[in-house]
Parts: C-alpha cells; sequence; structure tokens
C-alpha cells in the first residue's frame, strides 16, 4: 500500500504537465484503478475485522477466515500488477523519487535482509532481454533468494500477467494450481481436479507474455501438469525459480543459472548493526562482533536472528555465549547450512518463557510457507493451555499479541500479507521448529499439514511417542483403524473436506486426548470409542475446535 499511495502521488504531479489528451487518459486510468484498489483493500480489512468482533471468541469460524484471506491475498496481488504498470517511463519515475521508490515495497520475505543492488540488476537484465526464457536462481538457504525475487517481481513492467507461486519442499501440486488460478482471476468449481484447472490456467495463459516466479523449488517440477505453456523465445513468457541446488536448475532446463553469493563483510556488518544496535560498535563487544559474522558466513537469515536476539545488549556475555553457539556442530542434522541452523537455535534458546517457546513451535504445525491466521493460532495456544489466564480472544493487548510481536522483532516471524491477523514463518526457521519438536528437547510432533495425503502414512508416525500431530489441510479420505497414541493430546485434522468417518476403535487408546480439530471436514459424528476417552466430558479439558458433532 505504501508504494500504491507514493506511486499515486507522483502521477499526480504529473498530469498536469502532460499536455497530449491521450497521455491524461492513461493517468487518469491508472489513477481510478489504485484509488478503487485502495478501497477495496480498506473494505477487506474492515469486514475481517467485524468477522474477528461477531465470532464466537472461542471457536474461530475457519472457513470464512480462508475465504478473506483469499480475498485479501488476491486483492493484494492486483496492487502489484498494478504497480508494475505505471504510466511513467523509468527516467521520470526516477527523477521523482530520487531512485528509492521502487524499493518500498512490502516483502513476505524478512524485510531485514540485504537485497543487493547488483544482484538485481543482474537478474533483471536476464528477464528484460529476448533470451533465456527460464532463468535459475540458486543458493544456500537463509541467503535472500526469495527477497530478490520479490524486488524483481516489482520491478518489471513488460510481463501481463506475473504470477508468484510458492512450492514448497513436499510440493502439492493443486495447492500451487489454485494459487495461479487466483492470481489469473480464474473462479474454479469446489470439486476441480488438477487436470481440469491445467487446463483452464493454459487457456489463460497461451496468448499472453507472463512471467512467472516459481520460489522454493526442491525438485523437477511438470509444468504441464500445473497448466503452463512452454516459454520460448518466441513468445517472450519468462520462467524464473528459486532453488538451493544446481541440479534443480539443470532438471528443470533453466538457460541462465545465477547463484546467490554469500553477504560481503561490509554488508554484513551493515546488516548486524541494523538488528543489534549500535551496541556493537562498543571497544569491548566489537571484535566478539566481528568473529560472530565470520561464523554466521555471511547469511542475511543467521545474521537478522541473532542480531535480534543480541538486540542492545551492551556486555560481553550474551556476545560470547552466541559465538559458542554458533561454533558447535549439531546443525548439520538438519540439513541447512550450519551458521544458519546454530543461529536459528540461539534465539529460540534465548527466549524466555515456556509460554513464549511454545507458540513458536506451534507455528510449524501450520503447512510451509503458510499464511498463519492468528485466530487459529490463538486456538491452539488457549485450548492447550499455553496461557491460562487468557479469557478471551478478543483482548487488544493480549499476551500472545505480545509474544507473537516479540517472535517478529526477532525475525523468528513475519508479518503475513495482512498485518496483524496473520503471520509467516520462514522455512528454516519451521525446519528448526520441526528438528526440535522431532529430535530435540519439548514435546514430540509429527507435522504432515498441506502436503497432499490422501492417508496417513503409518509406517513414519510413531504413535506410542508422539505428542502432537498435525494433518491438517491435506486430502485425508481415511483414518487408521486402532492407532496406540497414548501419549497423543492434540490431534488437528481440520480443512480434510474428504474426510467422512472416523473409524469405532479409532480412541480406544488415545485417553490423553486434549485438543481435537475437525473443522471443515465431512465427519458429522463421532464413534464409539471416544466415550472411552477420560477427558471428554470434562468442559475444562477436550476441547472441538470448531466442530458440531453428534456422539453415537
Amino acid at each position: 500500500m505504501k508504494r500504491l499511495k507514493n506511486n499515486q502521488r507522483i502521477i499526480h504531479r504529473h498530469a498536469d504537465d502532460r499536455s497530449r489528451g491521450e497521455e491524461k487518459c492513461q493517468i487518469q486510468d491508472w489513477l481510478d484503478k489504485a484509488e478503487g484498489i485502495e478501497r477495496d483493500i480498506d473494505s477487506i480489512k474492515k469486514e475481517i475485522e467485524q468477522r474477528k468482533m461477531n465470532m464466537n471468541p472461542w471457536l474461530a469460524k475457519h472457513y470464512l477466515s480462508y475465504k478473506l484471506g483469499k480475498m485479501a491475498q488476491d486483492k493484494l496481488n492486483e496492487m502489484i500488477e498494478h504497480n508494475a504498470k505505471i504510466p511513467l517511463d523509468q527516467e521520470e519515475l526516477s527523477s521523482s523519487c530520487n531512485g528509492n521508490l521502487l524499493m518500498e515495497f512490502p516483502l513476505t520475505a524478512s524485510e531485514n535482509e540485504v537485497c543487493s543492488h547488483e544482484r538485481m540488476q543482474t537478474i533483471l537484465n536476464y528477464v528484460e532481454d529476448d533470451q533465456n526464457p527460464k532463468i535459475g536462481i540458486y543458493g544456500m538457504g537463509g541467503i535472500g533468494k526469495t527477497t530478490l525475487v520479490r524486488h524483481v517481481q516489482e520491478r518489471v513492467q513488460r510481463f501481463d500477467p506475473i504470477i508468484f507461486a510458492t512450492v514448497s519442499k513436499e510440493p502439492n501440486l493443486q495447492v500451487i494450481q489454485n494459487n495461479i488460478a487466483r492470481a489469473l482471476d480464474i473462479s474454479l468449481p469446489a470439486e476441480s481436479t488438477s487436470e481440469e484447472i491445467a487446463v483452464r490456467i493454459y487457456i489463460q495463459l497461451k496468448h499472453r507474455k507472463y512471467l512467472l516466479i516459481l520460489d522454493d523449488v526442491w525438485g523437477e517440477l511438470d509444468l504441464t501438469q500445473l497448466g503452463i505453456p512452454d516459454p520460448t523465445n518466441g513468445n517472450g513468457c519468462k520462467i524464473i525459480l528459486t532453488t538451493r541446488s544446481l541440479h534443480v536448475c539443470n532438471s528443470m532446463q533453466t538457460g541462465v543459472q545465477i547463484k546467490i553469493e554469500p553477504l560481503t563483510k561490509s554488508e554484513a556488518w551493515d546488516l548486524l548493526r541494523k538488528k543489534a544496535g549500535d551496541v556493537i560498535l562498543k571497544d569491548s563487544i566489537q571484535p566478539i562482533a566481528e568473529e560472530t559474522i565470520e561464523e554466521c558466513g555471511g547469511l542475511p537469515l543467521a545474521i537478522v536472528t541473532l542480531g535480534g536476539a543480541l538486540r542492545n545488549k551492551s556486555t560481553t556475555g550474551p556476545w560470547n555465549e552466541a559465538l559458542r553457539e554458533l561454533r558447535l556442530s549439531s546443525g548439520e542434522t538438519v540439513g541447512m547450512e550450519l551458521a544458519v541452523f546454530q543461529s536459528l537455535k540461539f534465539s529460540y534458546d534465548y527466549l524466555k518463557g515456556v509460554d513464549v517457546k511454545k507458540l513458536f513451535l506451534y507455528c510449524c504445525l501450520f503447512p510451509e510457507d503458510c499464511d498463519i491466521d492468528i485466530r487459529s493460532l490463538k486456538d491452539i495456544c488457549y485450548f492447550d493451555r499455553v496461557l491460562n489466564y487468557v479469557s478471551s480472544h478478543c483482548q487488544p493487548h493480549s499476551r500472545i499479541d505480545e509474544i507473537i510481536e516479540k517472535l517478529k522483532e526477532l525475525s523468528l516471524l513475519e508479518s503475513g500479507f495482512v498485518d496483524n491477523y496473520y503471520v509467516k514463518m520462514h522455512d528454516l526457521v519451521r525446519e528448526m521448529a520441526l528438528w526440535i519438536t522431532s529430535e530435540g528437547e519439548g514435546p514430540r510432533f509429527y507435522v504432515k499439514a498441506g502436503v497432499g495425503l490422501t492417508e496417513v502414512p503409518e509406517d513414519e508416525v510413531d504413535w506410542e511417542e508422539v505428542e502432537i500431530i498435525s494433518l491438517m489441510m491435506n486430502d485425508l479420505q481415511t483414518l487408521p483403524d486402532e492407532p496406540k497414541g497414548t501419549k497423543v493430546r492434540m490431534l488437528l485434522l481440520g480443512q480434510n473436506s474428504g474426510l467422512r468417518s472416523i473409524p469405532c476403535s479409532f480412541f480406544v487408546h488415545m485417553d490423553g486426548m486434549q485438543v481435537l480439530d475437525l473443522s471443515d471436514t465431512a465427519i458429522s459424528s463421532l464413534p464409539p470409542s471416544v466415550s472411552l476417552l477420560n477427558t471428554l466430558f470434562d468442559g475444562n479439558n477436550l476441547k472441538f475446535l470448531d466442530c458440531k458433532l453428534i456422539c453415537t
């Protein structure tokens, strides 16, 4: 919104200088559309606020928030595309804003990451040329690839449409298709198959000069299955993909592969100073901070999380502790860069309070790269007694809101597409949280959320050890007959619309169950074994999230 408003002010100043009627009409059309987008976004924000006030304070209406969330995301995508069609040439735009305007826009990646102008210009040159229809951008996790392509998305102008889609480590083909379809304003029937969606996408794109940005690609992706026409030099279309692996670039047959290198010492120092404050200039702190920079290996995510945890720490103790942690080697078990893992783990260990750590870990129960509805997060925290004294989700300055803001300050969470209503978790931060809940201290989690499962992979689930299971937002059709979930106290099955029944003996070994989410499933009744749950009829224990069920 900030960039849209800035552009409106600049164009208003130019409007009176234009003598030709056609140019004035183009400018006025752009301004009218911009004002309409601004009104629509304000309207969506008001509607979200109204729905929030009218809801039952305990039972969040997930379906409504999901619908509103999609509306907001679609409108923000429209805003991004409209900014790219600003009716001024680059020279006029640059002179009006001293070259800074194009850098002022919201990012889903951490806004504290450094985006090198030189790196971005290199990518832009390849995007704007008439060659290289597929561009691969690769580099280690946490180095700022997503930030770079978000900047590119904002600056290019000659494509229509411009589509951004996150693929993730365990890609769900239909989720990716739905995101592309929304960007194209394609209305899909509820029961559309992947093949049907692919056809609709193909028809929309086959005669258009599109730019498709595929972020966080882990393996070869079949573009035909998605419905994407081949980009060629002839049709002028382009695909940009980001990945951690050059092998993925080669398997996707990219014509250009651009490696994103770590930050220089100077860039890394500036970023640490921005996050940690001028305290790093103190004689006692500076040498330790310089060693810390070396250990971070020029990785922006490592620097911003560490800097956030050490912000304004003016004694050497915390800095020496951080340096010790960075020099440990346990991060190799996570499959990410050691410096990133150690900085993230240090930031987690530095969190004060069991409630803060629990809320952070509960964010990994949601799908990767998902915008997390804060009200859904509050439901889980409340019903799992993270904060016993939180009595209403409507408290404007509740402890949970304070914790979320603290985690955002530390770069362990990011703002979602509607600030104060949604948050996001960087995929590497999520990997660290999943490692803690599977290999480290604390309760054991099993999380396979939003990965397209049609059945529970029983050989992967250690039912006798796991305490919290999240299988939300999948395509589950069945559940195991009689799992021995003796320690399971939370089971999240929400948004599995094809799940119609629960096996008769499903709850026989789950007498510790405290939280059960069956929201947005087709389940209409509970099986007889539910009567064996000791906590079922104790209102202070077992909680059903947003479901009206009949006990048979």
